[in-house]
């Protein structure tokens, strides 16, 4: 047999090798960044999403369909994960950009966000949240609460009622809510209920803001407490922010509701009952 002449052996192995240095046989360092974002996603998922992940089928079915977004197979997505661990560069190079994806997504998802929340003019009604909309909790859970803040933004005024939201799906749970408005001259009203929750129902906790002052947050929290070994789930959870008559808004306070002013002098606090 002949031997091949050693330039055409070079050009060949030239023409396998793309201008960035990466073979053609691997993914290419964009489109292996935006890859690795959406598998981190794809983790992320079914870490929060355990139940729905619970066995390998889900997890694999995930993973698949993931690859089949950027037409990649499992070989390839493997073959491409090794090289990368063998040139170092490229891997630190590809790594660093699916960061910058991800940081951008969140980016893009938390202005959306806002933007949406920001969506309200005098007399409508609207939802503010934009946290996940269903929780579940158990006896070994990190955490049994669910915190909210926001900020005051354009749309604010004085005398907003706000009122949370939530179906509590498991029955036999313990639930806490909290509300608290703090305003401008540091004065702070907040309205906590406590309930035993005995069957799947809707519940509400509302807020009303005073129509003298300017609000400038609006913080909570849910304490959710598994009564037995079964988990305590929420869902459907809003948090809702809509217009009231200044006169309306003064009447309208719940038993609860109590304003202390920044010195929190107790024999100053205007507490106000509902007669």
């Amino acid at each position: 047999m002949r031997k091949t002449p050693a330039y055409i052996a070079i050009g060949i192995a030239t023409a396998l090798v793309a201008c960035n240095g990466v073979p053609d046989y691997v993914v290419q360092p964009d489109e292996m960044a935006s890859l690795m974002a959406d598998v981190r996603m794809a983790d992320a998922i079914v870490s929060i999403q355990i139940r729905e992940y619970a066995d390998d089928t889900a997890k694999l079915a995930l993973r698949r369909a993931v690859l089949q977004k950027h037409g990649v197979t499992e070989e390839q997505f493997d073959t491409s994960l090794v090289w990368y661990g063998h040139n170092i560069g490229k891997y630190q190079e590809v790594t660093q950009m699916s960061i910058d994806i991800l940081e951008q997504r969140l980016k893009d998802a938390t202005a959306r966000a806002a933007g949406e929340a920001a969506l309200s003019v005098a007399g409508d009604s609207v939802d503010i949240w934009t946290g996940p909309q269903v929780f579940s909790v158990n006896r070994r859970s990190p955490s049994q609460y669910v915190a909210f803040s926001f900020d005051s933004d354009r749309n604010w005024e004085p005398g907003d009622i706000y009122t949370l939201r939530t179906r509590v799906v498991s029955p036999l749970s313990k639930v806490r809510w909290n509300m608290t408005a703090y305003y401008d001259d540091g004065a702070v009203e907040t309205a906590t209920f406590n309930m035993n929750v005995t069957e799947p129902r809707k519940q509400e906790l509302m807020l009303v803001t005073d129509s003298t002052r300017t609000a400038v947050r609006i913080s909570g929290w849910i304490e959710i407490s598994p009564d037995g070994h079964r988990p305590a789930i929420i869902d459907s959870l809003s948090l809702t922010r809509r217009r009231t008559n200044a006169i309306l808004a003064r009447n309208k306070h719940s038993s609860q509701r109590q304003i202390e002013p920044k010195n929190n002098k107790k024999e100053d606090a205007d507490t106000i009952t509902e007669s």
